[in-house]
């Protein structure tokens, strides 16, 4: 008997600098770009980042972390090369990375660190749908805008648009309630009409929530 579908997610820090072991993990583009990165904790971060993605992977897939091949879509979110191989998807925020891997099919996930907002109610009004802006309408606005802002941002990185689409074309549940269906913008590159939203538990200080198209058996978190 096969195992029901699910989806696993991992939480790990990315403030250690990586050994160069490490780094020989990256494939060449992945390299150039964090060369690129003109901040030391920028490039560190991105660096942890990665080699936590391919080392994940390879564990999932029996490949060696340096032989992953990705290919990426229309709007950039990238996918595994070859047949058979699960979907995933990467998110950081601050000193954190999120990894969510699923044999349902595509899958969003984002991961916040805790903050003020500055203006959180006049992105709100201004990006957000209108059933959205009650939420926001608070003393304390951060906390709710950054579960929201989360949740929308789970959704376009599973439609494969980033912020391309735009915010004001979809609503996301406001409450701490853990999961539920959305209807997803029409068209949208994934062809679906509604998704699966839910919000995960998180390392302390953050927030983070997943998107996907099929609800899940389960889903596993784990933290390094």
């Amino acid at each position: 008997m096969t195992d029901p579908p699910a989806i696993r997610v991992w939480y790990w820090r990315t403030c250690d600098p990586c050994t160069a072991a490490q780094w020989s993990l990256l494939d060449g583009a992945e390299t150039a770009w964090a060369h690129r990165l003109v901040r030391d904790v920028s490039r560190t971060r991105y660096v942890a980042s990665h080699v936590g993605l391919r080392t994940r992977l390879a564990e999932l897939t029996g490949e060696r972390p340096e032989a992953l091949r990705f290919s990426t879509g229309p709007q950039g979110k990238p996918s595994l090369v070859g047949g058979g191989n699960p979907s995933f998807n990467l998110a950081h925020s601050g000193d954190w990375a999120a990894l969510a891997v699923s044999t349902l099919g595509e899958l969003g996930v984002d991961l916040e660190v805790f903050r003020k907002v500055r203006d959180a109610r006049a992105i709100a009004r201004r990006y957000f749908a209108p059933s959205e802006h009650a939420a926001i309408e608070v003393d304390e606005p951060d906390t709710p805008f950054l579960r929201v802002w989360t949740r929308k941002e789970a959704v376009v990185k599973l439609i494969g648009t980033g912020l391309l689409q735009p915010l004001t074309s979809f609503a996301v549940p406001t409450s701490a309630e853990p999961a539920e269906w959305i209807d997803l913008p029409q068209p949208n590159p994934i062809a679906e009409p509604r998704c699966w939203v839910a919000a995960l538990r998180a390392p302390q200080g953050c927030l983070a929530a997943l998107a996907t198209a099929r609800a899940p058996a389960s889903v596993t978190i784990e933290e390094a």
